[in-house]
């Protein structure tokens, strides 16, 4: 869910702060399922992501998509 997800963008920096709720996995019948081993992490995260080059922080934007978010930004022109 969106509102489970804070971006903060800095000229140089990006901060992914949220939280992730245990999936419960379910079969074509609707049925829960048990899962012995899951690749995604859950629970509270946070990423922080020093940024190559300065990003026009005016101009950035984050969508959520198909289950993931994608986050455009754009260099800052000199």
């Amino acid at each position: 869910d969106r509102s489970e997800i804070t971006l903060e963008i800095d000229p140089q920096r990006l901060s992914i702060r949220g939280a992730r709720d245990v999936p419960e996995p379910r079969d074509h019948e609707g049925r829960a399922r048990q899962m012995l081993i899951m690749e995604i992490d859950y629970g509270q995260f946070e990423r922080t992501l020093e940024l190559p080059a300065e990003v026009d922080v005016d101009r950035a934007s984050a969508e959520q998509r198909n289950g993931l978010l994608w986050i455009c930004l754009p260099l800052k022109k000199s």
